[in-house]
């Protein structure tokens, strides 16, 4: 299973992993990540301490565009992001990658993440690093890990084909 939390559940193909030796990306994108470990180690200090209410969980450092080409093995092509945008919706409309643009704006919208409250409130903090986490999650993409739960289900053309065929788009299905 894939060891990171993070969105979107789509990525590139595990056969494009690895295969980037020029990353375009703006400096200013940053992405909070915590591994499932982790995350699972704060539900576990919630149960047993009774508390209430909602805690941001994220490793110390957030992942930036420089850690992400170091981790695909490219080098990093600082980019406005107007055009890293722009490249990502012709990308989007002509089908040649999965992740609206909308997912990139929501990146650059998101403030960093403040786990202090679960510090302080839980003692919690997290054990691995965002960038191994980042290595983890691009690992098991490579190696297009599966589980048994809807989300990590193992995916091809041809079953996802069959899906929209038999059930019609997401947007208009019923749920069960």
């Amino acid at each position: 299973v894939l060891p990171a939390i993070m969105a979107p559940a789509a990525g590139p193909p595990a056969r494009a992993i690895g295969a980037f030796r020029v990353l375009p990306m703006s400096a200013g994108l940053t992405v909070g990540m915590v591994h499932a470990d982790d995350a699972a180690d704060a539900v576990v200090r919630v149960l047993q301490q009774g508390a209430v209410g909602a805690f941001n969980l994220a490793a110390a450092t957030p992942v930036t565009s420089a850690m992400v080409a170091e981790a695909l093995g490219a080098r990093w092509v600082e980019t406005p992001a107007r055009v890293v945008r722009l490249l990502m919706q012709a990308a989007w409309h002509a089908r040649l990658q999965p992740v609206s643009p909308g997912w990139l704006d929501l990146g650059y919208a998101a403030p960093a993440l403040d786990s202090s409250r679960a510090e302080h409130e839980l003692g919690w903090a997290s054990s691995i690093d965002a960038m191994d986490v980042l290595r983890e999650t691009l690992d098991g993409m490579g190696e297009a890990s599966a589980g048994f739960t809807a989300v990590l289900r193992q995916r091809t053309v041809l079953s996802e084909l069959s899906e929209l065929l038999s059930r019609g788009p997401v947007s208009q299905r019923r749920q069960s």
